[in-house]
């Protein structure tokens, strides 16, 4: 997926460019923002996988950085697809874009929040089991 978001990110460059498409210097410092994150994610990306075919304790590590090196390429080609068309870069987002991220978020956060829900429900049943020993006494006194 990386290579092919690259390979996407360099024809928006290229028609960008052929096309003679103004764009300001914020502009490029945003790019130079997001090529910064995005090619190490996918340089670490690559080699994680490499690894995880003798280790598979690492195919944890290479699905996360190429989840953030997906999102990073995706983000470039959307800022990229806006110089050609806001229109066109919207249209893009809404029908790939949020749909994907909605299932990334569940996807990284779902795993936590299970836990903890898990550990809730753990903590509520000790809450509420039987006393053991008797009667229990209450902290105040009730003495007038």
């Amino acid at each position: 997926m990386n290579t092919f978001l690259i390979i996407i990110n360099i024809e928006a460059i290229m028609y960008i460019r052929s096309r003679v498409i103004p764009v300001d210097d914020g502009f490029m410092v945003s790019m130079a923002l997001c090529s910064v994150v995005y090619v190490p994610c996918c340089l670490i990306n690559y080699l994680t996988w490499v690894f995880a075919i003798t280790n598979v304790s690492l195919c944890d590590d290479a699905y996360i950085w190429g989840r953030i090196g997906h999102n990073m390429g995706f983000i470039i080609f959307l800022h990229l697809l806006y110089c050609i068309s806001p229109y066109l870069a919207l249209l893009a987002f809404l029908h790939f874009g949020l749909p994907c991220w909605l299932w990334y978020i569940a996807d990284m956060i779902g795993p936590s929040l299970c836990e903890g829900i898990q550990a809730l429900g753990v903590w509520w049943k000790f809450v509420n089991q039987p006393q053991r020993g008797g009667h229990v006494h209450s902290p105040v006194s009730k003495t007038n």
